[in-house]
């Protein structure tokens, strides 16, 4: 929950030139895309070559402010292979990496349907405030063991873009269309509600395989392709319905973890009585039989008269 307030704040935030820290993280993706080339200066036409529009990338975040900038440069640290090879594969593939990735923010964004929401409207939303709702939401909340889950998805999305864009052999005219494929594979993906990022995952590539077993049955390869498919399709639910029965397990564990602390607490109580108590047994228990036996030979108060 904090940390999709904190993604929308970002998003409230406009990029500002003259904020050294937002100039700071241009330059780091700038490095993500060709470390150890300077740029000949600020405002310059190298800025194309990762894929904004202009000199200036600064009017390229007007709609996602530092959220979209954040992003990239997320995808750029983590990613630098990836990052790098997109970058000098976008004009084979014709469309613009950085303009890509901001939309990639603006459609992760709409599936949660933070777009048109005041920031401080959304930094006071209570928890399970009904305004929440959304599919991508009930996703996030089973991804609570991940520390950056929205960067995770959008990594994700913009790679599954450019696979989208490849599948499709789309061009720049394209780009609305390729946008709408990625959009509604997630969707689709979301709605059977994943329980894990593996499951998430799963989905969409069986929604790739779909569409791609549909391509070659119209080419003439359909009984083969669609056997395959088949196979493929029945192996993905199985481990999708392992992967559910796996959560239902932790989540049962966890429910019960409260009442396992509860009886640990009442056990080690008992235990500490117990070490107490011999304490006072001691006290105010008799000596034993033999003990007392003994006592009462050595100290007789009518011992027997000696023999002379």
């Amino acid at each position: 929950m904090a940390r999709l307030k904190e993604a929308h704040a970002l998003k409230a935030t406009a990029y500002s030139s003259a904020d050294a820290s937002h100039e700071r993280l241009l330059r780091r993706l700038w490095n993500c895309g060709f470390p150890g080339v300077e740029m000949s200066e600020r405002v310059t036409e190298q800025w194309l070559r990762i894929g904004f529009q202009g000199a200036d990338p600064a009017t390229d975040f007007r709609g996602m402010g530092v959220l979209g900038l954040q992003n990239l440069l997320y995808f750029g640290e983590h990613y630098p292979e990836v990052f790098q090879r997109l970058v000098s594969k976008q004009r084979k593939r014709d469309y613009p990496l950085a303009c890509a990735g901001i939309n990639v923010t603006a459609m992760l964004v709409d599936l949660l349907r933070l777009r048109d929401c005041d920031g401080g409207e959304v930094a006071a939303r209570p928890p399970f405030e009904s305004a929440w709702e959304s599919d991508m939401f009930a996703f996030f909340c089973h991804m609570f063991y991940r520390e950056r889950p929205f960067e995770d998805m959008y990594c994700f999305a913009l790679r599954t873009l450019d696979r989208v864009w490849v599948s499709m052999d789309a061009d720049y005219a394209d780009f609305p269309s390729v946008i709408a494929a990625l959009k509604s594979r997630l969707q689709e993906a979301l709605a059977q509600r994943p329980l894990s990022f593996r499951e998430f995952k799963r989905l969409v590539a069986k929604a790739d395989r779909g569409d791609a077993a549909s391509e070659a049955s119209g080419g003439g390869g359909g009984s083969a392709s669609g056997h395959s498919a088949a196979s493929t399709d029945a192996t993905a639910e199985a481990e999708a319905s392992a992967d559910r029965e796996l959560s239902r397990v932790i989540a049962e564990a966890m429910g019960a973890l409260p009442r396992g602390l509860e009886s640990a607490k009442a056990r080690l109580g008992a235990s500490l009585r117990e070490l107490s108590s011999p304490f006072g047994q001691l006290l105010v228990s008799p000596p034993p039989a033999a003990l007392q036996s003994s006592d009462d030979s050595a100290f007789s108060s009518d011992p027997s008269p000696a023999r002379t």
